[in-house]
């Protein structure tokens, strides 16, 4: 049964309810059942037989399926049955069967026309200055090519370095005359959309039906970031949403990319559209010790945020993250603005380029913890994860460098910590223990007289340190760490 230490206040409603143990991640990464961590985030050797075993799966008794779980997970092999819905990662007992799985056949999208013989770089720039009509560039032929670039490029993980060379209807980074240079456009996963930055919604329209009629035909990696510009082009797209997500319920969840499968919840979450078998079917997977250790700081903010957006929520997996939170920042040291490849693996994209993760900020601990108050998570796992968050945020006002902070970003963190004690009591004692002068611990005196200049972040840190009720020496001098920036 679930552990009566573990609390929430308010539970949405869940796709499944289904009992879990309690379980240790740190522990279970120990057990011979788990795979070896991955130290590269997949080799070359590994990505051929992830695309090979997944391009034409095993065939089983019973209906059940063969396949491998992405590289950075290490390939585990695992079964997916086409008529129960269920994966598991222990052979069924049944036996093989001849041949390989089906595979539907798709019509041939290629065509003639400008929209063909065209470069990507050539469409970009024509899109990007509104020469559509001028070169006789139609969005249904724009969508065939755009589609098909994307069913014929075999990724191995999420990247813009990747991504930047097929995606002729984004502009982000570009300089057009009369235009707001994107400041997302290097890095591309911004929070923030602007339509400006894309080809118009009769483009994303066109293309929405297409991928939702050859579903199955694009790999998962290459339809998040397709669906990732819908999302930042403000472009609503209701059936293709609803197919794609039945789609990665079909065994297809694990083969995603750490990534990938953090973006595509955002996705869902940040459009407000709801599928609630993904978001449970995902939460099995974020479960798993394996991909739970996999997992990016940026993709530990895009989880939180989506299942808070949508109001999901699975017990098993809030353990699971807050553990792995844990995990990853007490072994991030010093607090440098990238994680060393030793404590987690980087990714490598198709031209070999090496991208290591980059590492929590206090501004991105505020954002997840607004994220698990709003879900009303409490209780030992949720007051150790936040004991663990003002670790970091301690160590880092000492060894980060100016680039990973931002003004007020202590104090900033600091009102979430007090807003938790505020809303969940229960949790009072624990966290009022992160509160004083000396090592680990949030100094709010000295907060407020850092903050004192900005008389609306003061006046939220006032007000948090009221209602939390935690009492403050304001005749308090002492020195310390240096607070928000």
């Amino acid at each position: 049964p679930v552990s009566p230490n573990w609390r929430v206040r308010h539970r949405p409603k869940k796709f499944m309810v289904a009992e879990e143990p309690q379980i240790d991640v740190k522990s279970a990464l120990e057990s011979p059942e788990v795979p070896p961590k991955s130290a590269d985030g997949g080799n070359q050797e590994e990505f051929e037989q992830y695309w090979a075993a997944n391009n034409a799966p095993l065939r089983l008794e019973g209906g059940w399926l063969e396949r491998k779980a992405h590289p950075q997970l290490k390939i585990e092999r695992y079964w997916f049955n086409e008529k129960s819905g269920q994966t598991v990662f222990v052979r069924p007992d049944a036996a093989e069967v001849d041949g390989p799985a089906v595979v539907p056949e798709f019509e041939d999208l290629r065509g003639e026309g400008p929209a063909w013989s065209m470069s990507i770089m050539d469409l970009k720039k024509a899109l990007a200055n509104e020469e559509e009509k001028k070169l006789g560039l139609s969005y249904r032929e724009l969508a065939r090519r755009a589609v098909f670039t994307y069913e014929e490029f075999v990724p191995r993980v999420l990247s813009w370095h990747d991504y930047q060379h097929l995606t002729f209807w984004f502009f982000g980074g570009m300089d057009r005359p009369g235009k707001v240079k994107s400041q997302g456009g290097k890095g591309g996963f911004s929070n923030t959309g602007n339509e400006d930055l894309f080809a118009p919604a009769e483009f994303f329209r066109e293309a929405a039906t297409l991928i939702r009629e050859r579903i199955g035909r694009m790999h998962p990696i290459c339809l998040t970031y397709f669906v990732w510009t819908f999302v930042r082009a403000g472009v609503v797209e209701q059936k293709m949403l609803a197919a794609v997500g039945d789609h990665c319920c079909r065994g297809i969840v694990p083969m995603m990319d750490r990534c990938s499968l953090g973006t595509m919840l955002w996705n869902y979450g940040k459009l407000k559209v709801s599928h609630e078998q993904f978001f449970e079917v995902s939460a099995v997977e974020l479960s798993r010790p394996n991909r739970v250790r996999s997992l990016a700081p940026r993709n530990f903010q895009n989880v939180s945020l989506a299942y808070n957006w949508r109001k999901h929520f699975d017990e098993k997996m809030y353990i699971s993250l807050l553990q792995g939170m844990r995990l990853n920042m007490d072994g991030h040291r010093p607090v440098g603005p990238k994680c060393d490849k030793n404590h987690l693996f980087p990714y490598y994209c198709k031209d070999g380029s090496e991208v290591l993760a980059d590492s929590f900020r206090i501004s991105s601990l505020e954002v997840i913890l607004r994220a698990l108050r709003q879900t009303s998570i409490s209780g030992p796992e949720m007051e150790a994860c936040i004991a663990s968050m003002v670790s970091y945020t301690c160590r880092s006002i000492v060894e980060s460098p100016q680039m990973m902070r931002d003004p007020g970003d202590v104090a900033k963190f600091a009102i979430e910590v007090l807003l938790t004690m505020s809303e969940m009591p229960e949790m009072r004692p624990a966290l009022s223990l992160l509160f004083g002068p000396g090592r680990d611990r949030l100094d709010l005196p000295k907060l407020l007289r850092e903050s004192a200049r900005d008389k609306s972040l003061c006046g939220k840190l006032e007000n948090a340190i009221r209602s939390a009720g935690v009492e403050v020496d304001r005749g308090d001098k002492a020195g310390g760490r240096e607070g928000g920036r």
